[in-house]
């Protein structure tokens, strides 16, 4: 079984903001039961930077920060 999943997120302010720095967790895991074929993730405005990581439990993250 093949799933191709869309996850979007928008946030709008009245006032300018400073953005502090983000950890999403939006990446499905990949292992034993399941298989990741793709994955890809765009931020609007573009982050400065993106590290992805692992959690403290083995869970994919992407923490970003902004200019």
């Amino acid at each position: 079984m093949i799933y191709k999943i869309t996850h979007r997120l928008e946030y709008q302010y009245s006032a300018p903001i400073y953005l502090e720095p983000h950890c999403l967790h939006l990446k499905p895991r990949s292992d034993e039961s399941q298989i990741l074929k793709q994955f890809s993730l765009r931020v609007n405005p573009v982050p400065f930077h993106v590290t992805e990581i692992n959690d403290a439990i083995g869970n994919p993250a992407h923490e970003i920060w902004f200019d």
